[in-house]
């Protein structure tokens, strides 16, 4: 959200989601994608993008140091792959979703972790939602080799409309701003080679 504020990128995003533009968000991507922060919202509020019907909690599992990888089932439409490798970072949570949002994965909570929480009753999350052109993951399928998740999220674009265009008071405000200087060059590609042991169970 600050990035997007700082380089006047809201009206953009807003105008490209508002004229069916597919978009996916995960970890805090599906924060700035959610219409509500149940815990966990920055001080003094936090902008969000919105448009998908859930709520989350910002920063559910815990903090860095509590980051995880497990071995997730999952829901993707025509996959029977069986589980997906999920790596949550300091990952937010979906604690509900409202009609339309289909969900496409789940996690249940381990003993430790229902301890403390202060919802006893709750025994799983949801971690993968997707309504119309939006899609949200809690985990970070872009830093494993598994393109399940990309797959869907290519196929959900290919049936979009072709997008016309920025507004000219959008483009000139980016443009006037520090976005102008960002060249991000060739991105790394990750491969599961660069984690150390298997998934966790």
């Amino acid at each position: 959200a600050n990035i997007c504020r700082r380089w006047n990128l809201f009206d953009s995003l807003r105008d490209f989601q508002a004229k069916g533009g597919a978009v996916w968000g995960t970890c805090a991507g599906l924060i700035f994608l959610a219409e509500r922060i149940n815990r966990g919202a920055k001080e003094g509020g936090q902008e969000l993008l919105g448009g998908l019907d859930v709520t989350v909690d910002r920063n559910f599992f815990g903090s860095q140091i509590d980051s995880f990888e497990t071995n997730l089932p999952c829901k993707i439409p025509g996959d029977e792959n069986g589980p997906f490798r999920a790596i949550f970072i300091r990952a937010p949570a979906i604690l509900s979703v409202g009609d339309g949002v289909e969900v496409l994965g789940e996690y249940v909570l381990p003993a430790e972790k229902r301890a403390e929480i202060d919802d006893k009753a709750l025994e799983k999350i949801i971690v993968a939602v997707k309504s119309k052109r939006l899609m949200a993951t809690s985990f970070h399928p872009e830093i494993t080799a598994d393109t399940r998740w990309h797959k869907l999220f290519v196929e959900m674009a290919g049936e979009c409309e072709a997008y016309g265009g920025f507004e000219e008071v959008a483009v000139a405000k980016a443009t006037a701003s520090e976005i102008r200087l960002v060249d991000p060059g060739k991105l790394p590609v990750f491969v599961d080679s660069v984690f150390a042991g298997p998934a966790m169970d």
